[in-house]
This record gives C-alpha cells, sequence and structure tokens, in this order.
C-alpha cells in the first residue's frame, strides 16, 4: 500500500450541519408567523363605519367610551363620512349619535374587520 491509499482509507467524513442548520431556521420562521398571524398589529384598524353626509361629526362610542368623531371620507370613492378603529375580538356595543339625530346602536361580534353602515337622515328625533 502506498501513502496515498492508506490516508484514503483512514479518511472519514465530518456529519453535516445543514441539515440542523435549515431545520432550526424553518423552525424559527414559522413560529414567527404563527405569531405574526395571531396577534393584530396594534393600531391597524380592522373596524370601518360608513355614514350618509349627515353623519360627519356624529360621536362614536364603543363600550361606553367615547372614540372620536365620524369624518369625511375624503380618499375614499363613496360619499358621506367614515370612522376606522382597531378593536380586540370579541363583543362590542357601538353608538353612533348626533345632535338632532335618534342614535343608532348596534352589537358586533369582532372576528378579523368589521364594516357598520349607518344612516343618520333617517333617525330623526
Amino acid at each position: 500500500m502506498n501513502g496515498a491509499t492508506a490516508n484514503l482509507e483512514s479518511f472519514t467524513p465530518k456529519p453535516s450541519k445543514a441539515v440542523p442548520l435549515w431545520l432550526g431556521i424553518l423552525a424559527v420562521v414559522l413560529v414567527a408567523l404563527f405569531f405574526e398571524t395571531q396577534h393584530p398589529q396594534p393600531g391597524g384598524d380592522n373596524f370601518f363605519i360608513h355614514t350618509n353626509d349627515g353623519g360627519t361629526g356624529a360621536e362614536v362610542v364603543i363600550d361606553g367610551k367615547k372614540m372620536g368623531v365620524v369624518r369625511g371620507a375624503q380618499g375614499v370613492e363613496m360619499p358621506g363620512g367614515g370612522f376606522w378603529a382597531h378593536l380586540p375580538r370579541g363583543r362590542h356595543v357601538v353608538q353612533v349619535s348626533k345632535a338632532g339625530d335618534k342614535p343608532v346602536s348596534k352589537e358586533i361580534n369582532m372576528r378579523t374587520e368589521e364594516y357598520m353602515g349607518v344612516d343618520l337622515n333617517g333617525a330623526r328625533d
């Protein structure tokens, strides 16, 4: 036997670290995606109220807490006003009111996104 043959016979390849490394990376990515899809971004709007033209300026109360007012829907291809908010999952009571109109109240079950249309002109005191 010469020296080159002896070196080849005693050669033992190192076990590859690629498979465990890629499995670890895959696991981290899957866990990150899971948590990203389970918790909506705070401040990401998932609730929208659309009103007729007379609804602009109406007060929006959700679960007894004043959340804001209906604004003009500029930049949106629909007339009237709009209100956007982020609500957690579950049941919520939404009330929209404006002086001179009867308040409109509705219970919603928030899952992912919800829309509520309100016609305040038709609800005169």
